[in-house]
């Protein structure tokens, strides 16, 4: 899939996973480690071409197959529980990215979506032209937010390497990531539903975490996904699995029900 130097979010990556192999497996780290690179090159062949680092997005995918990687290359002992502690890490890793970023300026969600359209329109050219094969589609503001920055991805090349290797567990808890980067630009991220989880595309919404759609419902969306994805696919879990997506059903009504300045009239 990809070739040529690795990007950063790769090598700071294999520095998180390297730094778990050596705290919790510290006399086979180095084959461990040997191992999830083999693996991981592997899997890099065997992905479809979202495009390379001609896509901005296409870091995701490839962080997504190293942490696939190294929960193979471990024998399944670096799953769930692994991609949390190294997704904490990475927190730690950016938080000086908080006295840059603060999603409460308007100015800076402003050039966000400045930002994306002008990605969108490189994207729904290569699609058609046939190429990055099946990387996220997108759509802008498609809820007509009046605050803060919203946009859809459709499609998950990550959920569908998963799902066709059994590594569906482990999607949830590499979406949560997303959750922990609002945090880092003082933002909340609403989101209510996933392609990790079901659905077939993924919702964004990041507000400034000072608005008033930061809280009260909104702010157990967070939660939900986060539980959802600790019972995805478990056998005692299906029960709980319906249960909260019932809860989220109810939430999304009161979501659409917001106050009349926090959307934009259609």
């Amino acid at each position: 899939m990809m070739s040529g130097r690795e990007s950063r979010t790769v090598r700071s990556t294999k520095k998180l996973i390297r730094r778990y192999a050596e705290k919790y497996y510290p006399a086979e780290a180095e084959e461990l480690l040997r191992e999830t690179d083999r693996t991981y090159r592997r899997f890099l062949a065997e992905a479809p071409d979202v495009g390379g680092r001609d896509n901005m997005l296409a870091e995701n995918l490839d962080m997504g197959l190293l942490l696939f990687a190294a929960y193979e290359a471990s024998g399944h002992r670096m799953g769930a529980a692994a991609i949390d502690e190294l997704m904490e890490w990475r927190y730690q890793s950016l938080a000086p990215l908080g006295r840059l970023i603060d999603a409460n300026k308007k100015w800076q969600m402003d050039i966000g979506y400045a930002w994306y359209r002008r990605y969108k329109k490189k994207l729904d050219r290569k699609k058609a032209a046939g190429e990055w094969g099946n990387a996220w589609g997108m759509e802008i503001n498609p809820d007509r937010r009046a605050e803060g920055f919203c946009f859809h991805l459709i499609g998950c090349p990550i959920a569908e390497f998963a799902k066709a290797r059994g590594y569906e567990d482990l999607t949830p808890h590499i979406c949560a990531w997303d959750h922990q980067l609002a945090k880092l630009m003082h933002a909340k991220l609403i989101r209510t539903h996933t392609v990790a989880l079901g659905a077939e595309r993924c919702d964004y919404w990041y507000v400034g975490d000072k608005s008033a759609a930061a809280g009260g419902a909104f702010g157990m969306l967070e939660e939900d996904e986060i539980s959802l994805s600790i019972h995805h696919l478990s056998p005692a879990g299906q029960k709980a699995r319906e249960t909260l997506l019932r809860r989220k059903l109810r939430l999304v009504r009161r979501l659409r029900a917001l106050p009349r300045q926090l959307r934009i009239e259609k």
